[in-house]
């Protein structure tokens, strides 16, 4: 016969069953609540992880860019518009300088340009008179000209050095007005920033950077100079003497940006610095150079139309647009530097 259950047995069943129960609850609540906390960790997740995907590939779209941003071309004319304001005068003697240097290249032109033309021109006649006339000449294509064939003629020769010679005056002139004025004029500048400048470090660097860059440009004019004229007399030139011309401007530009960078840069910089830097950096000039270009050609066409017009109002314009452009650009340079390693 079957056992009698007894009526605490019962209760004892019921209790269990209801704390199975209450635990199986409390299980199934606890796994929804973790995988409700795993789902908002995951969506975050995603979001965060979209976001970071999204910044990538925003540096790297636009990488170059952002690095210019700390580098802002409005707020450092703004920076130099103030500071030009706070030393006004400092300001004028430096537009002076600039004047008194291209007055002074003008003398030395002027006083050298007859005598390079006289024997410029004695150059080339010898040129036609040996060739039977130049124009006949070039169009004989059994001929072809070039300055060595004529390095046997001592008088064509003894042109050849004086014109030379008197070129080099005339650049040593230039040189010399260059580091009288704008060695003070690049000392000046640089008292408009906070850094202390030792004169004698200063001038030490400023003498060391233009005699190298001055004869580095004084080799490249030399080196142009003789191949337009071997273009000039060859039948069937590789190159036309425009692109001579073209290339001699892009190099001397490269030429004087280096240069310029080394005597604004806020620390002295050897020679290979002076090479190196102005390349690794360019980043953070490039927004001035590409807004001066800008600028002065744009001033190149409205000078050209008062030009035209009127050789006093060119001359006016030129002191009053020209010179003080050029001093303010100077600042900002210097003012982009500051921001360099």
């Amino acid at each position: 016969m079957p056992k009698k259950i007894s009526q605490d047995t019962i209760k004892s069943v019921k209790v269990k069953k209801k704390s199975s129960n209450s635990k199986k609850t409390a299980k199934s609540t606890s796994t929804m609540k973790q995988k409700k906390v795993a789902s908002k960790v995951s969506v975050a997740t995603k979001v965060t992880g979209v976001s970071k995907l999204k910044n990538t590939r925003h540096g790297d779209d636009f990488n170059f860019f952002n690095k210019l941003e700390r580098f802002d071309l409005t707020k450092n004319i703004i920076f130099v518009k103030n500071s030009i304001k706070e030393n006004f005068g400092k300001y004028l003697l430096t537009v002076f300088l600039d004047f008194l240097f291209f007055f002074l290249i003008s003398l030395s032109v002027v006083a050298f340009v007859s005598l390079i033309y006289f024997h410029a021109y004695e150059l080339l006649t010898m040129i036609g008179d040996q060739s039977g006339g130049l124009m006949t000449a070039l169009q004989d294509p059994s001929q072809s000209f070039t300055l060595a064939s004529f390095s046997t003629n001592a008088e064509f020769m003894n042109h050849l050095n004086a014109m030379f010679m008197y070129m080099g005056i005339n650049l040593l002139g230039v040189f010399i007005a260059w580091i009288v004025t704008q060695s003070t004029n690049f000392w000046i500048s640089k008292k408009f920033f906070p850094k202390k400048e030792n004169f004698r470090l200063f001038i030490k660097n400023f003498l060391k950077h233009s005699l190298i860059f001055g004869a580095l440009s004084f080799g490249l004019l030399i080196g142009a100079l003789s191949l337009f004229v071997n273009v000039g007399l060859a039948v069937n030139p590789l190159v036309s003497q425009q692109f001579i011309l073209f290339l001699f401007g892009v190099l001397m530009f490269i030429c004087g940006y280096f240069l310029v960078y080394a005597l604004s840069s806020k620390k002295y910089l050897s020679i290979k610095e002076s090479f190196v830097l102005p390349l690794k950096n360019f980043r953070i000039v490039f927004p001035l150079i590409g807004f001066i270009f800008v600028f002065y050609y744009l001033f190149g066409l409205v000078w050209d139309y008062f030009a035209a017009q009127s050789i006093v109002l060119s001359v006016t314009l030129g002191f009053l647009i020209f010179l003080p452009s050029l001093s303010f650009f100077r600042l900002l340079f210097m003012k982009f530097l500051q921001n360099s390693k």
